[in-house]
């Protein structure tokens, strides 16, 4: 058995907001260029939504995944679905086309994507949010009770109604239903100790 690759990697660090914006658009330059459609999802979407939380890569949630990304070197496929690339300055970018229970969800997620005012294609902060519920991981779940914190940010009955949907009716639902008390909880405990 062949022994991975070892590549100049962003994980170990954070990346500044700039960083993350310029790898971004050279890579939305790219994708669109095949005709492919594209857009932001995972720890920079949290950053443009005004998010505090740091992240050290590139998600985009992508209709294909090509072999060929110009300038951006393939690594590997991801095990649900995509690809990771990596950049001649070390900024990972995965190009995420689920292929497992979750490819509706993000197909849906992707068909939705609106534009920022500058002109980021970016998934809605519904899909966001139940992206998040759905990825169930520590990071995930602090992300979407902060997305859910945020005044006029997500509209909870849209976000419930992709969950019931998409992920499977009740325990979706009720999940999401917990995370919403725990971000009105915590907004709350703010309100009372600043």
């Amino acid at each position: 058995m062949a022994k991975p690759r070892k590549y100049k990697s962003s994980k170990s660090k954070f990346l500044a907001p700039e960083v993350l914006d310029s790898t971004a658009r050279l890579a939305l330059e790219i994708v669109h260029s095949k005709n492919i459609q594209a857009a932001v999802a995972g720890g920079y979407a949290m950053q443009i939504y005004g998010s505090p939380r740091l992240t050290g890569d590139v998600d985009l949630i992508s209709a294909e995944a090509p072999r060929d990304m110009g300038v951006f070197r393939l690594v590997e496929p991801l095990t649900f679905g995509g690809r990771r690339y990596v950049s001649a300055d070390g900024v990972e970018v995965d190009l995420i086309k689920r292929e497992d229970y979750l490819k509706g969800l993000y197909q849906e997620a992707l068909e939705k994507a609106v534009e920022t005012e500058d002109g980021i294609p970016i998934v809605t902060p519904e899909y966001l949010a139940i992206i998040k519920l759905a990825a169930a991981r520590p990071k995930d779940e602090d992300d979407l009770v902060w997305l859910l914190q945020e005044p006029d940010l997500v509209d909870r009955g849209k976000a419930l109604e992709i969950a019931d949907r998409l992920l499977g009716g009740r325990f979706a639902r009720d999940s999401f239903q917990s995370f919403m008390d725990e971000a009105d909880w915590r907004t709350e405990r703010e309100k009372r100790n600043p």
